[in-house]
């Protein structure tokens, strides 16, 4: 299974093999960024541990982070490669 990040208008999509991989780069992306510090605290600790966004993914197919950056507002998501069934 792939899992891809987006984060529209700020970056390119870029898909991971692993969802340990797709929850480090999407860190590194975040820790990047001109967030306030209790912001950026807070995604650093809920994304410390990939199993919590495992539970959304398990369950939406996808994981969505809203934030604000030098002023605009953005989304970011982690989606797998396949949906969950609906049923």
């Amino acid at each position: 299974m792939s899992y891809t990040i987006t984060v529209e208008g700020l970056t390119e999509p870029s898909t991971h093999t692993t969802l340990a991989a797709a929850v480090a780069a999407l860190r590194t992306l975040l820790a990047e960024l001109p967030l306030d510090p209790a912001t950026a605290e807070a995604f650093d600790l809920f994304l410390a541990d990939p199993d919590r966004a495992a539970d959304y993914i398990r369950r939406d197919g996808r994981m969505s982070l809203e934030f604000a950056a030098a002023g605009r507002a953005f989304t970011a998501v982690i989606a797998s490669g396949h949906q969950p069934d609906q049923t």
